[in-house]
């Protein structure tokens, strides 16, 4: 009896998307097929390990998942240095809970000198301010006008 050919074919591809600059440069996306499935389409770029870090000491995180990363967690670039020495990942997302009311509700300036943290410490590397943080604090705090123009102009400028 003959094995029946279960291979699904997809009509479309990922979209393919090319992050940060030269000789740093990660393309993701392009395949036409299910992640590791590479014998049902092509999968046209190696996948990539990506990382997500905050800027804050993650203190209500159980000991057991910040143990790998040992101090490092204390200061985001360290962190992120870790990340990618010791553990291979190709890119990090530095998201910025410091700014919501539930993480420390910190001023301005904390969010821009983490980021400024990163610039000469880590080659690829993306910011992520939780949009649902930056509406919560719209609807409740003035600050939040301040750090979404203030952050937006020093990120467009400095990236």
């Amino acid at each position: 009896m003959p094995f029946p050919d279960v291979t699904e074919k997809w009509k479309n591809n990922i979209l393919e998307v090319t992050l940060g600059t030269e000789p740093n440069q990660i393309t993701i996306g392009g395949q036409t097929t299910l992640p590791f499935l590479h014998f049902e389409g092509e999968t046209p770029h190696k996948p990539v390990i990506a990382m997500e870090i905050i800027d804050v000491e993650p203190e209500e995180w159980e000991p057991f998942m910040t143990e790998p990363f040992g101090d490092a967690v204390k200061n985001p670039a360290e962190w992120a240095k870790k990340c990618v020495d010791d553990f291979g990942a190709d890119m990090i997302c530095l998201t910025l809970y410091g700014i919501h009311p539930d993480f420390g509700d910190l001023p301005v300036d904390h969010a821009i000198d983490a980021v400024d943290l990163f610039f000469g410490q880590v080659a690829d590397f993306s910011v992520n301010g939780d949009p649902n943080h930056i509406a919560y604090r719209k609807r409740c705090w003035a600050p939040d006008t301040e750090y979404v123009r203030e952050s937006n102009s020093y990120l467009f400028l400095a990236g």
